[in-house]
C-alpha cells in the first residue's frame, strides 16, 4: 500500500485562507507549498498520551511513532470536518469533544504545513486503523521525554510536544534549561540542588518556576529548597518547593503538576494537607499554565487568593 501523489490539497497562506490547491506528490516533493494538517492528541483521563505508529509504507517518517491523529485537509474540506473525519477514521472515534491549542508552520527538508493542533481526553477503546497505521499505545509523559531525540518519534511530534506541553507553551519567561542524557534517559540540571535530574513534565515546570521567582521576583536563590521532606505524624511528604524566610522558618510551600493537569479542589488539598505541618504564610501550586496563590489569614482562620505571585519585598 502507499500514498495517492495524485490526491488534491488546499494551499493556503499562514492565516489559512485557501490560495490555490495541488498535489499530494508536489507538497511532498520538495517544493514547501504551505498545505493545512489536522492534529489531535489523545490523552487518557491517567494522564498518559497516546501515539499512532506510522506504518512503513508512509512516504514521510515511516515506522516512528507520531501524534495520535493525523491527517491532511483535503480540498474543499474545513479544519473541524477533517479533523473528526481522521479520528474517526484512524481511532474510530466517533463522538470527538476537542479543544482546538493553536496553529502554527512545521517546515521540514521536503514539505511545508499549516498545523491545527486540538487535544482530548478519551478512556473509550481506541481502534487504529488496519489499513492506515500500523498500531498504536499510550505513552507516560516520561517515556516520551526518554524517546525524544533517539529516533523514535517524528521530528513533527516532538516539535510540536515541546511547543505544547513543555516550555514554549507555559505561561512563565522562558530560558535555557541545562540538559543532557544519562544512562540514556533525559536530565537536566537543578541549581538549586545542584544536580541533574529526570526531565518529567512537573520537573520542567517546577525549573521555569523557580527561575521566575529568582530573576523576576527576586527571591533569594539561598532561601529556596527543592523536594524538601516532611513528617506528617506517621507520613513522609515531599514538598516541590520551599521557600524560607531569614530566620529559616518556611514561608511559603510550591507545588508543580504536568500542563496536562487541572488545577482542581484537590490538588489544592494536597498543598493545604503539607500546610498542616509547616503554617506557612503562601500557598502556591502550578502547572506551568495557571499559578494559584494564596495567602494565610490565621487569625480569622481563611485565607485570601491573591491576583498574581508576589515579589520578594513584598512578602
Amino acid at each position: 500500500m502507499k500514498d495517492n501523489n495524485e490526491e488534491l490539497f488546499p494551499v493556503v497562506d499562514e492565516q489559512g485562507q485557501v490560495v490555490g490547491k495541488t498535489s499530494r506528490g508536489e507538497c511532498h516533493g520538495g517544493s514547501m507549498l504551505l498545505h493545512p494538517v489536522v492534529h489531535l492528541h489523545v490523552f487518557n483521563s491517567q494522564g498518559a498520551l497516546y501515539l499512532q505508529k506510522r506504518p512503513q509504507w508512509k512516504d514521510i517518517q515511516p515506522g516512528k511513532w507520531d501524534t495520535a491523529v493525523g491527517g491532511h485537509i483535503d480540498y474543499g474540506e474545513t479544519p473541524e470536518e477533517a479533523l473528526r473525519r481522521e479520528a474517526r477514521e484512524e481511532l474510530g472515534i466517533v463522538e470527538l469533544n476537542a479543544e482546538p491549542m493553536g496553529k502554527y508552520v512545521f517546515q521540514s527538508t521536503r514539505e511545508r504545513e499549516l498545523v491545527y493542533v486540538h487535544r482530548t481526553v478519551c478512556d473509550a477503546p481506541l481502534l487504529p486503523s488496519s489499513t492506515e497505521l500500523d498500531g498504536g499505545r499510550f505513552w507516560s509523559l516520561t517515556e516520551i521525554l526518554a524517546a525524544m531525540g533517539n529516533d523514535m518519534l517524528t521530528p513533527n511530534f516532538e516539535s510540536e510536544f515541546r511547543r505544547f506541553f513543555l516550555a514554549e507553551g507555559l505561561n512563565l519567561p522562558r530560558f535555557t534549561v541545562k540538559t543532557k542524557r544519562i544512562d540514556n534517559r533525559p536530565k537536566l540540571f537543578d541549581p538549586l540542588r545542584r544536580k541533574y535530574v529526570a526531565l518529567t513534565p512537573e520537573e520542567w515546570v517546577r525549573q521555569h518556576f523557580v527561575h521566575l521567582l529568582v530573576h523576576q521576583k527576586k527571591y533569594p536563590a539561598g532561601l529556596l529548597a527543592n523536594e524538601v521532606e516532611l513528617h506528617v505524624g506517621d507520613k513522609r511528604l515531599r514538598a516541590d518547593t520551599l521557600l524560607y524566610n531569614k530566620d529559616l522558618q518556611p514561608q511559603m510551600i510550591i507545588e508543580y503538576k504536568a500542563p496536562h493537569i487541572a488545577l482542581s479542589q484537590q490538588v489544592f488539598d494536597q498543598v493545604s494537607a503539607y500546610n498542616l505541618l509547616l503554617h506557612v504564610d503562601y500557598l502556591v501550586v502550578s502547572n506551568g499554565l495557571q499559578h494559584i496563590c494564596c495567602q494565610m489569614d490565621y487569625a480569622h482562620h481563611t485565607y485570601h487568593f491573591l491576583r498574581d505571585i508576589p515579589d520578594y519585598e513584598q512578602l
